[in-house]
């Protein structure tokens, strides 16, 4: 027995080796082509599951206001409140949207009251805010807003109240 191992392999041409080089070559690029094409998919999934945690929360913001109380523009609830302390957790289900509404109630009770049927909450000052006091009658019993205005027509507020000023 020998220790020598024979081989009848033979050894490349140098064309061989070029067409190896070449084909290992383009087989990198469609490799780094996939990769960058699995970076943009997985930065597009993620900006996807951006937006679909957005809307969810938005959703149960609205779904809270309107167990809250809210009973018109939702949608401006889901604006206004401050989200640092809402988020999904592992279950899916949105947490803290009750203690971010009621934050918000705290904060600015004047909003809360043009979305709220019934008793506004009371300002923090004690005293009704001008928004909300309540339309006076006026001399032909004819009622008007906060601000002086009739309260059933645009125009003749605009007639009285603001034409003179330009004119």
């Amino acid at each position: 027995m020998s220790d020598t191992i024979t081989t009848t392999e033979q050894t490349p041409t140098a064309a061989e080796m070029n067409d190896l080089r070449n084909r290992l070559a383009r087989a990198e690029k469609r490799a780094a082509a996939a990769e960058e094409r699995t970076a943009a998919l997985e930065g597009e999934k993620e900006e996807r599951d951006k937006q679909e945690a957005a809307r969810t929360i938005d959703a149960a913001i609205r779904a809270e206001a309107k167990v809250l109380g809210w009973t018109r523009d939702l949608d401006h609830a889901a604006k206004l409140v401050e989200r640092r302390g809402v988020r999904i957790d592992d279950t899916g289900k949105v947490v803290g949207v009750r203690k971010a509404l009621e934050n918000l109630v705290e904060d600015h009770p004047e909003l809360a009251a043009l979305h709220m049927d019934g008793a506004p909450p009371a300002p923090r000052g004690g005293t009704p805010s001008p928004a909300r006091r309540p339309s006076a009658p006026r001399s032909g019993g004819e009622q008007v807003n906060h601000l002086g205005f009739p309260a059933d027509s645009v125009e003749a507020a605009m007639t009285e109240r603001v034409l003179p000023f330009f004119m």
